[in-house]
């Protein structure tokens, strides 16, 4: 691998138990697809950023389970990144550069420790599937309902108590709340599956 340079295009550095990534990663100039998925890089997230940042032609990057308690600030700046697998860390908080990517199109966030949804995800202009299940999340910030490209939205096993109605109007195909403590929707409008979801909300809009 440190020895194919600019051309390589894609990369799969997963299950390594790598606490760094080496230098010679800084040759992939070219490379799009990175996964670095299942190693111990959340260890360094300065020095983690430091060497994706410096990847500009990254388009899908993951870094699911890698004991990240934040997230590398770098991957706000990847003008490309179109899909980005935070998922099974350890992340608390969302820095707003997270939401500056305007190609991401997939974002996985599942399996974290994150409590709030920044109001900046309505940056994310191109987001069609956004994964926040099994978080610790209590509300949603209303801008997600500028988020019009919107197709999937998990948030299951969260602790919602409340969801605006609003979010029925979304062009969502699948919308998944199950384990949640909703007051407003009844379990069996939720089992009933997305159709069912979706219209129940919009009859819940005010006139």
């Amino acid at each position: 691998a440190e020895g194919l340079g600019a051309e390589l295009l894609s990369a799969e550095v997963g299950d390594n138990e790598l606490e760094r990534l080496p230098e010679w990663i800084g040759a992939w100039e070219g490379i799009q697809k990175l996964d670095l998925g299942g190693n111990r890089l959340g260890s360094s997230v300065e020095h983690l950023s430091e060497r994706i940042g410096a990847l500009g032609s990254l388009t899908d990057v993951s870094l699911r389970r890698n004991m990240l308690t934040s997230v590398p600030v770098s991957l706000g700046g990847l003008r490309n990144l179109s899909s980005l697998d935070l998922s099974q860390n350890r992340i608390t908080i969302l820095h707003p550069t997270l939401f500056s990517s305007p190609r991401l199109h997939t974002l996985l966030l599942c399996n974290n420790k994150i409590s709030l949804l920044p109001d900046h995800v309505c940056h994310l202009a191109s987001l069609t599937y956004l994964d926040v299940s099994n978080n610790s999340l209590s509300e949603l910030p209303s801008t997600i309902l500028l988020l019009g490209s919107l197709q999937t939205l998990a948030m299951s096993n969260n602790s919602l108590i409340t969801i605006d109605p609003r979010i029925g109007t979304l062009p969502l195909r699948s919308l998944f709340l199950d384990g949640n403590p909703l007051k407003l929707i009844r379990r069996a409008v939720i089992e009933a599956g997305t159709d069912r979801i979706l219209a129940f909300l919009r009859d819940k809009i005010p006139p």
